[in-house]
């Protein structure tokens, strides 16, 4: 939940998603790495993908040359302003550029309109293997950029504690990698 306001009211809720090579580099994250200074959101954004084709003459329908790495969505459960929605996730730019800052902010904009945000409305940010970042609203294609520079803080807004918008989701995320069950996993008794 996204919470606003002297009452806390919810305004959203956000999901992240990871495919399969992301889980593994979260929970290696979460294993080998785990200290009050770590890093989720550079840690998976700096992975390697791991996807090799070996067959060039195939392409399949799961194959990609640029997989993505995660996705986080919001939906929002009341009418937002946008601008407001903008300055919630700029909180977590102060480490980026002001020239950086304004083009993403302005392709937000342009990308999921400049009017209020309706109740139901859902805004997603797709991170990609080589630094893209694809925006949709209500699974509409907005926007791909290639903004490298903001794809941390952006991710952070979703992931680490103290920037988060939703520190019940940067909660669930860190709680719960270990969980993760993949396709041929057995499952363990014990907690990474």
């Amino acid at each position: 939940m996204v919470r606003e306001g002297f009452f806390k009211t919810p305004i959203a809720s956000v999901a992240i998603a990871f495919p399969p090579q992301t889980v593994k580099v979260a929970k290696k994250w979460l294993s080998l790495l785990f200290t009050e200074n770590s890093n989720l959101a550079e840690y998976l954004l700096n992975m390697q993908s791991t996807i090799k084709k070996e067959n060039t003459d195939t392409v399949t329908q799961y194959f990609s040359p640029n997989p993505m790495k995660l996705c986080a969505m919001i939906r929002f459960t009341h009418d937002y302003s946008t601008r407001e929605f903008v300055r919630l996730l700029e909180d977590s730019f102060e480490e980026v550029s002001q020239e950086s800052t304004n083009a993403f902010k302005e392709t937000l904009l342009d990308a999921i309109g400049k009017r209020r945000i309706q109740c139901g409305d859902e805004i997603a940010f797709y991170w990609f293997d080589n630094g893209d970042l694809m925006l949709t609203k209500d699974n509409d294609i907005r926007a791909i950029v290639h903004i490298p520079e903001v794809n941390k803080p952006l991710l952070e807004a979703f992931v680490r504690k103290d920037r988060t918008i939703s520190p019940t989701l940067a909660d669930c995320v860190e709680n719960n990698i270990s969980a993760i069950r993949l396709y041929g996993e057995r499952a363990s008794n014990t907690k990474n």
